[in-house]
């Protein structure tokens, strides 16, 4: 299942999700339609958030289109070692023409990307959250909040909104 925000991509935004992987699956976070460019012709894939699965682990992968002239380049950054059944707090931040990175407030893992970062995010594409790539998996528990921000916010600002994520975790008996 996808929630279709209808919010379009912006130019800096952060992303805050809890989720949890009942099995070592492919779970898209957040996404967006293929849409019309805001500028130039074409569609730009935009922004892509998901687990990809490995032998005894999973792969995080945030990816994010830019663009030159007419090339729409998908820039990524990845963090391995994730483990099945186990909540994650994220934060995954894109600063249009510097860099993307992303946190796992409650692991103190994080992965940036800041070479050939220095192209505007392709833009034009409506965002949603959640779902799978695989059909015959629940869905059911894998995203227990999920908060966009249409700004890149510092680290001080994702610090912050994590102890107060992680209260309100602790107040819904979210054990993170």
């Amino acid at each position: 299942t996808l929630l279709d925000t209808g919010i379009l991509q912006s130019l800096d935004f952060t992303f805050f999700t809890i989720f949890n992987c009942p099995t070592l699956s492919q779970i898209l976070l957040l996404s967006n339609f293929q849409g019309p460019r805001q500028s130039g012709s074409g569609t730009t894939s935009g922004v892509v958030i998901r687990t990809q699965p490995g032998a005894t682990s999973m792969t995080l992968n945030f990816s994010v289109n830019t663009i030159n002239g007419s090339t729409s380049t998908q820039r990524t950054v990845a963090l391995g070692g994730l483990q099945a059944n186990t909540n994650y707090l994220l934060a995954a931040r894109f600063k249009s023409g510097q860099k993307m990175d992303f946190k796992i407030l409650n692991k103190v893992l994080s992965a940036e990307k800041t070479t050939d970062m220095g192209d505007p995010a392709d833009l034009g594409a409506k965002l949603r959250i959640g779902g799978s790539y695989q059909p015959d998996l629940t869905n059911a528990g894998i995203h227990r909040m999920s908060a966009l921000h249409n700004v890149a916010l510092t680290d001080d600002e994702i610090t912050k909104a994590g102890v107060q994520w992680t209260a309100w975790a602790n107040a819904v008996g979210v054990v993170l």
